[in-house]
């Protein structure tokens, strides 16, 4: 069977190409100004290509469409909150996107702790409101949040908070890059890296070697 891989456009194509590059898979026709979506790899043109937006690639891969995808654990983690039995597995961690996912509250918010957060709004509905759903329902059941409610958003969670959500969750490289959000961390919820991801019940029956040993160069 054709080994298929799904790549990611927007905020990780870069790191992606560079680390492609790197471990000698150029592909060509894939770059952020490109709208070609099923480039080749010019090392094994036996393989199939697919470009997606990042959030879609475990997806892709733990339904099976693509054996190998190329995403952020935080998308995958999304992803396995609510189907935990999904055949998707995080493989090789390919060293960039080092990113953290934080609880946080407006720099305009009188609150700096969560403590004080939920202390305040004991018994009263707390809005919640992010890109990743799955994740901040982890985050309030394993708080032991006595009222909330999630709001998924698309994008710029971080506009919400105060007057329409008393916190975000939200990705950053740094807590100084949430500081130029104007939000203040309240809780770090989880680590993330761009990886090499595979579908676990394809891996265990087909041979992918000839794509996956490449990246074990950036190990």
């Amino acid at each position: 069977m054709k080994v298929k891989l799904a790549l990611p456009k927007g905020e990780i194509q870069a790191g992606t190409v560079k680390v492609l590059q790197r471990v000698g898979l150029e592909i060509r026709n894939y770059d952020s100004k490109s709208r070609n979506y099923r480039p080749r790899i010019a090392a094994l043109p036996e393989a199939a290509v697919k470009v997606f937006s990042e959030k879609d690639v475990p997806i892709q891969v733990a339904v099976g469409n693509y054996q190998l995808g190329i995403c952020g654990l935080d998308w995958i983690e999304e992803l396995k909150i609510k189907y935990p039995a999904a055949s998707l597995s995080p493989m090789i961690d390919l060293g960039f996107g080092q990113k953290k996912i934080w609880a946080c509250v407006s720099e305009f918010s009188a609150f700096r702790s969560l403590h004080e957060l939920t202390r305040q709004f004991d018994g009263r509905v707390m809005r919640i409101v992010s890109e990743y759903p799955n994740l901040a329902e982890m985050f309030a059941f394993r708080m032991r949040l006595k009222a909330f409610k999630i709001f998924p958003v698309w994008g710029a969670a971080e506009a919400y908070p105060p007057e329409d959500a008393e916190l975000a969750i939200v990705s950053a490289f740094s807590e100084e890059g949430l500081a130029g959000l104007h939000l203040y961390p309240v809780e770090e919820i989880l680590s993330s890296s761009v990886h090499l991801t595979v579908n676990s019940n394809c891996f265990e029956r087909q041979d992918l070697s000839a794509l996956i040993a490449y990246f074990y160069k950036v190990i």
